[in-house]
Formats: C-alpha cells, sequence, structure tokens
C-alpha cells in the first residue's frame, strides 16, 4: 500500500473503534430477483437531469446495476460497461482502454461526456478519458447510467455520442464494515476495507481505502499499481433538505511500452514508459425540496490530476465545476428543467521532444445555461420534450446544442420514442496548441514528422436522428431496440503545411507538419438491441447486439490520409450474452460470451471471448467468488498503437478469487 495511504487506513481502523455499527449494507435485491417489469421502472436521471422511469425515457439508455457488475466479476469501469450495445469496449495494454460510443474508437474517444456523481473527469487537455485513474471502489457504485447518443442539450459540449454517469451509493446504504481481499494471475492481488457509521443525528458518513496490483500483458511492460483513500457523508436536517459531501484521493503507478522518435540513429527507440499519478477530488451538493413540484440542486467540485512520465515530465490540472439545476411545474402540462454550469480548468505542462505544449501554462472557463421543457399532450400517453443548451467557451465563442424528443407509451409494457439534435464537440487544449513529433526519417539533415495544433480549429458538429422502442411482451421477456441517423460535419483532420527547418534541438533538421483541422463530414448509422429474458425464477438471460456502419469523406481537397481511417477502428458488429443462475446452496454461476468484429485500422481481426464467475454466500455476510477471464484465448490483441506512441499488448486470459465479508 502506498505510504501516502496509511494515514486515512489508521484514520478508518481509529474511527471503527470508536463508533458502533449502525445498519448493515443493505444490497438491493439480485439481478434474478426482479421482475421484468421492475427493470423497466428503475429510476433514471442522466437523461434529462431529473428522475424518470426507464420506460418513459426518449433516449438510448442501459442502466447498469450494482448486482449486475458483482456478477459479472468486472474489477473496472472498462470492464463493467462492456454489456452496453453501441459501446466499443477494448484494452489497448494492460492499464488503457478503448470506451466509445458509437464509433470514433481512440484512446481519447472525445465524443463522449463521461461523469461521476454529476462530476466531470472529461480531461479538457486532450479531449477524453484517463480510464486507469478512474478506478474507484466497485462495490461503492449504486448504478452506471448510458445515454447512447447526443446528450448536449443538459450536458452540453463534448457530450456529442453519449453521456456516463457512474452514481455511487448513498452513505445510508454503506452502514457498517466490509473487507474484500482477493488474488488472481491478472488481478495479482486487490484489497478494499469500508466503515460505514452514523456520527450524529440525521448524517450518515462512510471511509474507505482501497488497493489493486495488476499483472502486464503478454511480452509487455504494463503492469499497474494504485491505492486511494476516500470518504462521503449525507446529512438531511429535515424532510425538505440532503448534504452531500464526498472526496477522494489516489495515488498510482502504470508502465507501458511506448515508441519515440529520435533526431540521432536509430532515429526511433522502444522503451519502458513509468507514469507516476495522483490527484484527488472534493464536491459538495445541496438538494432541497422547494414544494412538492419544485426542487432546487446546487453542486459544487474541485479536482487535480497530477501525472508525470518521460514524455510529458509534468502534467498538472485543476478544474473547478459549479452546477445550479432548477426542476418545477409552473403550469399544468409542463415541467421544466433548467440550470447554469460554470467549468474552469487550468493546467501546467513540462514538454519534452516527443511532445510539448505552447504555451505550458492555461487556463480556459466555460460558461452555460440549459433549459428543458418536458410537455405533456396525453396524459400518461404521450410526451414531448424541447430544449436547448447555449454555451460560451474560449475555443470557438458561442455554441446552441437544440433536442426535440417525443415519447409514447400506449401502455404501461411498451414505449415508442423518437429524437432530433444537435450537438458539438469544442476543441481540447492539444488541438489548439500541441506539438506532437511522432516520426524522425533519416536523411541528412533528418526531417521529423510533426503534428501541430491550430488556433482557428472549430468545433465538430452532429446533427442526429433517433428512433426507439420498448417493449415487454409476455411478462418473461422484455426488448429495447435503438434505431440511429448521425450527420457529421468539421471532423478533425490532420493536413500537410509548408516544410521548414529548425536549428533547435541539435542537430539541425526540418519539419513537415500536419496541421489540425476541420475538414472530414460524414454519416453514421446502426442499430441496437437488448433482450432479457426470464424463463425460469432463477435464471436471467441477456443479450445485446450492435450494428454501426461508417461513411467519412475529406473536405476542401484535403491531403489528409490519416484521419478517413476513423471509419475502420470501431467494429461494425458485437454480440454479447450473459446467463445468470442461482443454483441451490446458495451458489450463483454467470456465464459471459462476447464477439467482437475485425478492426481493420488496428489489424486487429474479430474475437471471441468468454467469462465465467462462480460465487458461494457461505452465510448472508461471506461470499467467496472465482471469475475467470479471457477464456477462450491464452492471449489476443484488442486494439493497436495509440497516436501518442503507446504500444498495445496482447490481453492474457486471468483467473482470480475473491472474499467478501460484511458486518
Amino acid at each position: 500500500m502506498p505510504l501516502s495511504l496509511l494515514p486515512a487506513f489508521l484514520l478508518l481502523s481509529s474511527l471503527a473503534a470508536a463508533q458502533e455499527p449502525g445498519k448493515q449494507d443493505e444490497r438491493k435485491p439480485r439481478l434474478v430477483d426482479l421482475t421484468l417489469e421492475e427493470l423497466m421502472n428503475i429510476d433514471v436521471t442522466t437523461a434529462s437531469k431529473k428522475e424518470q422511469r426507464l420506460l418513459q425515457v426518449p433516449a438510448a439508455v442501459t442502466v447498469i446495476r450494482d448486482d449486475d457488475i458483482r456478477r459479472t466479476g468486472a474489477r473496472t469501469i472498462p470492464d463493467a460497461l462492456r454489456p452496453v450495445p453501441g459501446l466499443h469496449i477494448a484494452h489497448i495494454d494492460a492499464n488503457k482502454w478503448i470506451v466509445a460510443s458509437r464509433g470514433f474508437s481512440d484512446r481519447f474517444s472525445n465524443k463522449l461526456q463521461v461523469r461521476f456523481d454529476g462530476r466531470t473527469v472529461y480531461s479538457p487537455l486532450f479531449s477524453g478519458v484517463f480510464w486507469e485513474t478512474e478506478d474507484p471502489m466497485m462495490e461503492d457504485i449504486d448504478r452506471i447510467e448510458v445515454i447512447r447518443g447526443p446528450g448536449g442539450a443538459i450536458w452540453g459540449s463534448n457530450a456529442m455520442n453519449g453521456v456516463i454517469n457512474i452514481l455511487s451509493k448513498s452513505a445510508e446504504q454503506t452502514q457498517g464494515w466490509l473487507v474484500v481481499a482477493g488474488a488472481g494471475t491478472e488481478e495479482r492481488d486487490f484489497a478494499a476495507a469500508r466503515y460505514g457509521f452514523s456520527p450524529g443525528e440525521d448524517v450518515m458518513a462512510r471511509v474507505y481505502v482501497k488497493y489493486d496490483d495488476r499483472d502486464r500483458s503478454y511480452h509487455g511492460h504494463d503492469d499497474w499499481i494504485q491505492g486511494r483513500a476516500g470518504f462521503r457523508t449525507d446529512w438531511t436536517p429535515g424532510s425538505a433538505d440532503r448534504l452531500t459531501v464526498l472526496g477522494e484521493y489516489y495515488q498510482g503507478q502504470f508502465h507501458g511500452s511506448v515508441g519515440v522518435a529520435q533526431l540521432t540513429p536509430p532515429f526511433s527507440a522502444v522503451f519502458e514508459n513509468e507514469v507516476d499519478d495522483s490527484g484527488g477530488h472534493l464536491l459538495a451538493r445541496w438538494e432541497h425540496r422547494l414544494s412538492p413540484t419544485s426542487d432546487l440542486t446546487a453542486q459544487l467540485s474541485y479536482a487535480r490530476v497530477v501525472r508525470g512520465d518521460e514524455l510529458n515530465p509534468t502534467e498538472v490540472q485543476d478544474m473547478i465545476e459549479a452546477d445550479v439545476t432548477h426542476h418545477f411545474t409552473a403550469i399544468e402540462g409542463h415541467d421544466i428543467t433548467w440550470g447554469v454550469v460554470y467549468l474552469g480548468s487550468r493546467d501546467h505542462t513540462s514538454g519534452s521532444f516527443t511532445i510539448s505544449f505552447d504555451p505550458a501554462e492555461d487556463r480556459k472557463g466555460v460558461a452555460s445555461l440549459f433549459i428543458q421543457d418536458e410537455i405533456t399532450i396525453v396524459d400518461k400517453r404521450l410526451k414531448a420534450t424541447i430544449g436547448s443548451r447555449f454555451e460560451y467557451n474560449q475555443y470557438t465563442g458561442f455554441e446552441v446544442q437544440p433536442n426535440l424528443r417525443a415519447v409514447w407509451t400506449p401502455d404501461e409494457i411498451q414505449t415508442y420514442w423518437a429524437s432530433v439534435a444537435r450537438a458539438v464537440r469544442m476543441p481540447a487544449r492539444a488541438e489548439n496548441d500541441i506539438r506532437l513529433n511522432t516520426t524522425v526519417l533519416p536523411g541528412a539533415p533528418p526531417t521529423v514528422l510533426a503534428a501541430f495544433g491550430d488556433p482557428d480549429f472549430h468545433s465538430e458538429e452532429l446533427i442526429a436522428f433517433e428512433l426507439g422502442q420498448r417493449i415487454r411482451p409476455v411478462e418473461s421477456l422484455s426488448t429495447d431496440l435503438a434505431l440511429f441517423y448521425n450527420l457529421y460535419d468539421r471532423l478533425r483532420t490532420l493536413d500537410p503545411a509548408a516544410p521548414f527547418a529548425e536549428a533547435s534541438p541539435a542537430p539541425p533538421h526540418g519539419v513537415v507538419p500536419f496541421i489540425v483541422s476541420n475538414n472530414m463530414s460524414g454519416r453514421t448509422y446502426g442499430a441496437e438491441l437488448a433482450v432479457t429474458w426470464k424463463p425460469l425464477e432463477k435464471l436471467s438471460l441477456y443479450g445485446a447486439y450492435s450494428f454501426l456502419f461508417m461513411d467519412f469523406h475529406l473536405e476542401h481537397a484535403s491531403p489528409d490520409t490519416i484521419s478517413e481511417d476513423a471509419d475502420r477502428a470501431s467494429p461494425r458488429h458485437q454480440l454479447y450474452a450473459r446467463a445468470s443462475i442461482e443454483l441451490p446452496a446458495d451458489v450463483d454461476v454467470d456465464l459471459i460470451g462476447r464477439w467482437v468484429d475485425d478492426l481493420p485500422a488496428f489489424h486487429v481481426d474479430g474475437y471471441v471471448e468468454a467469462d465465467v464467475r462462480i460465487a458461494w454466500s457461505a452465510t448472508k455476510k461471506v461470499e467467496l467468488a472465482v471469475v475467470g477471464q479471457n477464456l477462450v484465448h491464452n492471449r489476443h490483441f484488442e486494439s493497436g498503437d495509440t497516436l501518442l506512441g503507446n504500444l498495445a499488448g496482447e490481453i492474457q486470459r486471468g483467473v482470480y478469487f475473491s472474499v467478501s465479508v460484511r458486518w
């Protein structure tokens, strides 16, 4: 365990000694125990910033519950997301992932907004998410809500192809002790301890520590180790108010193989990179019910990320986000949600020959206002939602992201919905200020191929059309179908510009620049289907299928030879299936299979993989489990090398054993 986490562990232990345990962790009903009607009536909040029944949401939504995560044996957020149709989840190496929605698969899939408890973790420096950093205590996750398709009207720029919101359990749900430990071939060893208690009247709290040591990929140097500690408190001074404060500190070290360019022979080299990663966040949220038809939520968060490696020795990011949302019913038939949001960021970098920013330090802010009106046309049957986000950022100025949605619920077993929306992805600082030296060509003098940002880079644009249906034709079967057609404009390209000479760093060399531009457009369309079937009381079956077609073309006579490969980096077809079985003697078995189509851009052939989890509840407080992952192949590639030089690793078959104890 990192030494910096030792004080947190001692604090947890002292609190345990000083407090009597409150009520035990009350786990929600297990997956096989819920009826399909109950599953379709789960409340979701991410689609509209207010609670809605899943059956009535006019968007492509998937909810991953805590029991889904437990029964898949997922130890990371990306692995927990694999059941979601329309998402492409792939390991780059042992500690890096692709998590993409409806195409555009990349290390930084920049068209997907990701949030933890409403706090953004989308990096304004690189336009994406460092998934290796977002590694919470999985047992504390209440649910993950995934919106596929544009969410810009509510969540702003960068929610172009979807939103993932990870929501943690309240402190009331996590009272008493929970200790989890395990070991295996890839999950070498891990442990977590959580203690929930009541420090005062109407106040619930929890503290926790977590530690993971994970193995490398085959022939890779990408093992990783990480520890974190955190807390959450929930105070309900009255029936109309709730104050939540939560925070976390983490520290980790990630390894990887990186290919870099050099100005001297042999002009390129592969070295074992070591990334030191630390940071934390603090969030406060106040929820106040003004009346039975009106409520107000105010949230303020601060986060810091500190990363350093040989490519980018120092990278410090600070983000502050303030959000005020008001939901009310003004007149009968109009349910209105509106709010104001400010996101400020500051970063400091110290570059290398491979990667640098000019200027090395910068700060930016994004301010926005959103409003949405849900209009009841026919009571309990037909509703329309109209709204927009009005946003100002310092890169491209004023952006408008409207959406129009309609949902028809003819009865309690079926829903039909449709939407049209505009969304944008605003530039990241890398697209304005970066220099990335990717290749050095031998010669006298040598020639450097380099990517440069451009301050004139514009926001990427999307016009999206969607149709969907949710239906439960019989009591034991439900289906969820989404169809989409997307039109993209001003997508990012890398266009060559006039060469020039440089004397520094030595030796003197030529430079062929490739400038970030907006010279690609195109379309995507596809279908996403999820099916849940409960043929027996103790058997639940789930399946998901995704189809994606992507077609892009360069504009304005762009000579880019790189970006058009974007339509070959995502699988055209994907399948996922899971069988969850309850056997006698309190034994649970989960069988999981998945098929991912070819990825020509990464030279990865389609593959089939399977996972198995077997768990035994020795008592109501003790569970033993063994999990096998990637059992079909001894090793396989899921992705390819990245533009930043990270070399892909072959993911290996793995088995781990775990024990969890509650009291």
